[in-house]
Formats: C-alpha cells, structure tokens, sequence
C-alpha cells in the first residue's frame, strides 16, 4: 500500500501541471482546447467528471468515488461499457489500482468506482497512461487541472510514487 506522508501533503496541494481557472462554462471552454489531440483522456474525481460527461466531451476513463469534497452524493449516471470496483483508502494508493487503470485505459469507455477515495488515484493514473495522454482532476475551490502525459511528468510522479513506497 502507498501511503501519503505528512511532507508530501502540502506539495500535492499544487496543481500537478496546467490548472484552468474561471466559472464552469469558462473551464469547460478552456478544457476543450486543451484536450485536442489527446490519446486518452482520464477523468479523476466526481464533479469534473460529471461536467465532462454533461458537456460530451469524450472521456475514456472515469474515476469516481461518489463524493464531492468529501460528502457522499448520488451516484453519477455516467454510461460507460466496463465497469470496474476497486478499494482503496483514504490517504493511499491500493497497488492494484496501477494494473486496473492500465486496463481500463486499454479498454477505453470506461469507469472504475472506488470504495473509498480516490483523490490520490491521479498519480497511477499519470503512470501508467500512455504519453500524449490528459489527466483531469479538480482543484478545490480553484478550477481544473490538466495534465499533460509525458516523459517528464511520469518521472515528477514516480520521485513522488517512490516516496510513497512502503519501507519495510
């Protein structure tokens, strides 16, 4: 299991990459010229997601956990053709959640419903989706934020990763 350290926290509180600003309308705008292109597009989180799929733009894979800053909410009607479950625990990454997320990209129209939460699910997604890729999450109060797959940032996520690792 990976855990997420104390002195890891404040720095994951920064936006991974691109962070779009502005009202929902304005963001969405701004997402759609950002994804241009885009191999695979990964959404993670319920309220991005849910505007995502509102505003048909085309998403492989949907990552949710059925909250929204941490309140239960109804779960999202977003229609995908595969549908997986995983666990994982708040403050950590479930190591099976690499292998699932690959696969789910693979397939493409996809969902994976986290029992549990699934805010820290952004960094094997960046892992392990092929470069030229877009991973989406929320950011708090703040926006979105898009992250531009690449040699570069899969090194960032696994310094990040590493710190992560248990030690036993």
């Amino acid at each position: 299991m990976y855990k997420l350290k104390e002195e890891l926290r404040e720095k994951l509180k920064e936006p991974l990459d691109v962070l779009l600003e502005g009202g929902e309308s304005e963001i969405i705008e701004k997402i759609k010229k950002e994804v241009v292109g885009a191999k695979n597009l990964i959404s993670v989180g319920d309220h991005v997601s849910k505007s995502l799929y509102e505003n048909k733009i085309k998403v492989g894979v949907y990552i949710l956990d059925n909250k929204i800053k941490r309140m239960k909410i109804e779960p999202l009607q977003i229609e995908t053709k595969h549908t997986f479950h995983l666990k994982n625990e708040p403050g950590t990454i479930n190591p099976s959640a690499f292998e699932l997320i690959k696969k789910a990209i693979e397939l493409g129209d996809s969902k994976i419903i986290v029992d549990g939460e699934e805010d820290l699910l952004v960094l094997p997604a960046i892992s392990v989706a092929p470069e030229n890729s877009k991973v989406l999450y929320g950011q708090p109060d703040k926006g979105v934020v898009v992250v531009n797959v690449n040699k570069q940032k899969k090194e960032e996520i696994e310094k990040i990763l590493e710190e992560m690792r248990p030690t036993y």
